[in-house]
Parts: C-alpha cells; sequence; structure tokens
C-alpha cells in the first residue's frame, strides 16, 4: 500500500477512465491529445505519467507516452529557470530528482508529437496535526470511546485558513465512507446516512439564571445528538486558525450536575493552558474535531490528511462527484482523460501539488485509551481511573 499522496489521486481518477465516460464511434481522425498525470509532493524524487486520449474506438489501457521533453521551471518575479527535466524509466513513469520549495509556483512544459501543452501550480506549506487532550477524558479515562470525544488540531503557520482532504486507507484500498465533526466540512459528497454523537444537555432555572445541565440516559432524546453524514470516500474541510468547538461529552460546569466531578476538570484547564481548553457559556471548548471511518464499515489502517493546491482540490472534488456512482469505490491505477476539470493547456489532466500527513490508523483505539490513562496517572497519582 503506497504511502503517498498519488494513493488518493491515483485512487480518485482512475475510475473516471472506466466508469464515466461512454464512447460513440464516429470514425472520425481528430487528434490525439496528451494527458497529464503529475502531482508535486513534498519528497526527494517526482514522478509524471504521460498518455495519449484514446480515439472513439480504442479499447484497453490508453497509450504510454516514452518519448517527449518534459521540463519543470520555478517561477518568480516574473522569472523562471528551469530546474530539472524529466526522464522515462522502463516502466512508463517520469521521474525527476527534485524536492519542491513550500510556497513556490512552478510550470511544466511538455513538448511532443508537434504538440506543446504547458501548467502551473504552487507547492503548499507544510501543516500540522497533533491530538489536543480532552479535559474530560484526562479525568475520566474510563469514557474514552473512538469518535465521542474529538480532540484533533490542524495549525499551519503560512495561512489563517486552508482547504484539506482527509481519507482512510484499509486493506481493500481507499475506505469509502468517512465522517467528520468539522464545523466547516464541506457536504458536496453526501450520502446521506451517517453517524451522530451526543451533546445531551438540558437548560436549568435556578434563581432566575440559566443553566446547562447534563441530561441522564433516561431523558435522552433524538435532538440531543449530533448528526454528521457519510461523506464519499474523502473529507473537505477549511481549517482556519483558532478554530474551535465544544467538546460534545455533555459536560457543563456548574455545580447541578452530577456526572463528573467538575472540579478535577477546571484544575486541568487552569493548569494546562497549552492544551487549548477553557470555558464558555458553561461548557468546555477547544480546538477539536475529529475525522472517523464507520464503526460498522471497513477497519482503517492508515488516515491520510492532505494539503492540495487550489489546482488539485479542484480536479479532485470534480473527479470524485464523476465517479460517486460507481460500483468500486478505489480509483487507483488509470487516470482521467474526461474529467470536465483541467488546469493543462493544451491538453487534459493535472499538474498539482501537496503535502501530506500520514497517521497509522490500525491500533486508534488502544492508543488513545493508553494516552489518557498516562496523563491522568501524572495528573492524578494518588487515584484510579
Amino acid at each position: 500500500m503506497k504511502r503517498s499522496i498519488n494513493t488518493l489521486f491515483l485512487a480518485i481518477t482512475g475510475l473516471l477512465v472506466c466508469s464515466c465516460v461512454e464512447y460513440i464511434s464516429l470514425n472520425t481522425e481528430d487528434p490525439r491529445e496528451v494527458v497529464i498525470n503529475c502531482v508535486l509532493r513534498d519528497t526527494t524524487e517526482q514522478t509524471l505519467e504521460l498518455y495519449w486520449t484514446a480515439q472513439n474506438d480504442d479499447a484497453g489501457p490508453l497509450e504510454q507516452i516514452r518519448q517527449a521533453n518534459v521540463n519543470l521551471l520555478r517561477l518568480g518575479a516574473g522569472s523562471e529557470q528551469e530546474v530539472g527535466a524529466f526522464t522515462c524509466g522502463a516502466d512508463g513513469v517520469w521521474r525527476l530528482s527534485y524536492r519542491p520549495e513550500a510556497g513556490t509556483s512552478y510550470r511544466l512544459n511538455v513538448a511532443v508529437g508537434g504538440q506543446t501543452v504547458t501548467a502551473e501550480t504552487q507547492m503548499p506549506h507544510g501543516f500540522h496535526v497533533q491530538t489536543v487532550p480532552n479535559p474530560i477524558l484526562i479525568a475520566f479515562p474510563h469514557y474514552v470511546s473512538r469518535h465521542r470525544y474529538p480532540s484533533r488540531q490542524i495549525t499551519a503557520d503560512d495561512a489563517d485558513a486552508i482547504p484539506l482532504l482527509a481519507w482512510f486507507m484499509g486493506e481493500k484500498g481507499l475506505v469509502p465512507r468517512v465522517v467528520s465533526s468539522h464545523e466547516r466540512t464541506d457536504f458536496f459528497n453526501s450520502l446521506g446516512e451517517g453517524d451522530r454523537f451526543l451533546l445531551g444537555v438540558t437548560e436549568y432555572e435556578y434563581n432566575g439564571t440559566i443553566y446547562l445541565v447534563d441530561k441522564s440516559p433516561g431523558q435522552l432524546e433524538e435532538s440531543d445528538y449530533i448528526k454528521r453524514p457519510y461523506l464519499d470516500r474523502i473529507a473537505l474541510f477549511i481549517q482556519e486558525k483558532g478554530y474551535e468547538n465544544n467538546y460534545y461529552h455533555p459536560s457543563v460546569l456548574t455545580g447541578f450536575s452530577s456526572s463528573i466531578d467538575h472540579g478535577y476538570i477546571r484544575t486541568l484547564i487552569s493548569r494546562h493552558p497549552e492544551y487549548g481548553a477553557y470555558e464558555k457559556g458553561w461548557m468546555v471548548w477547544g480546538p477539536n474535531f475529529d475525522i472517523w471511518p464507520p464503526a460498522d464499515g471497513e477497519s482503517a489502517l492508515e488516515l491520510h490528511i492532505q494539503r492540495p493546491s487550489k489546482e488539485l482540490l479542484a480536479y479532485l472534488k470534480d473527479a470524485v462527484t464523476l465517479t460517486a456512482k460507481t460500483d468500486n469505490a478505489d480509483f487507483t491505477q488509470v487516470f482521467s482523460q474526461k474529467s470536465s476539470y483541467s488546469n493543462i493547456r493544451g491538453g487534459r489532466g493535472i499538474f498539482g501539488a501537496a503535502t501530506e500527513y500520514v497517521e497509522d490508523y490500525s491500533d486508534y483505539d488502544e492508543r488513545m485509551t493508553a494516552f489518557y490513562q498516562n496523563i491522568f496517572s501524572d495528573e492524578f497519582p494518588t487515584r484510579e481511573p
């Protein structure tokens, strides 16, 4: 299983050829076009694939282009500088030893068969992903349950808001459904049905003041749950600097709630400002959200979070939409020549860029349980979790 951004790119775009394109034989002699598949990555080697578009009655795999002039240029301040030429290997894949610079724009030039095609993209900066401890779970680690207590934080140094894509890989490839609790999720690929997680608080009036108080299990109603739809293969959301959300456990910091001793939570909040948790409206807030696969679906082995260039984002969003009703959710092998979006001038396909975070997800539950139990032991050495 590949651990690069090409996993998602190839997975999504392959279905466009095999599932979404109907060819009508017109017996024409229209010239074939160049199709480019190139996504710059934060690695020391870049790869590129070149193909000819199929003609009306062509069948089978697309014809690879093995003879061409393929150059990558660095753009800046009204000038351009060639950083290298791609060379084609025995497997038909073109390669270039070069690591792109964050924030830098690049142009790709391809000359073949009397045609010249070009495209431009910008290499995104990196970003940081970390788990921000939930104060409720530190005080009560036996409450740890996957996805019920989102506490993932993402930050970037170069921008106030960045688009991010997230998906999971399993034994069979791309996991077909994903859920996002992020408030700025794009639901363009919503599948309708979904998961729910508990909010479960009610209003309580005392001496003319309204408090939010935990509901007991017997009082819970459907309206006490936050619902999020399943998303088709990927989650797309905008991460803003200073993003905050209330933790979804029904914990409120008043003297009227009996389910949790809030004194412990208040102590943790005051002792550890680095967690980013605080009180607002008698509830616990922090820079938290999460992304997860359905509990009743395929087991996830890896979580991928990607920051794509604007060109790659538009291409992948278009590809997901075009392949929404295909039977095979893993679109990994051959890229599309028929996507309605392309930034290739004079040809088809995509020239994009991305940075990526990959996390081992196979032991997520066990890892998170141990994470909170260890913090609890440090904070409350004389207490049992």
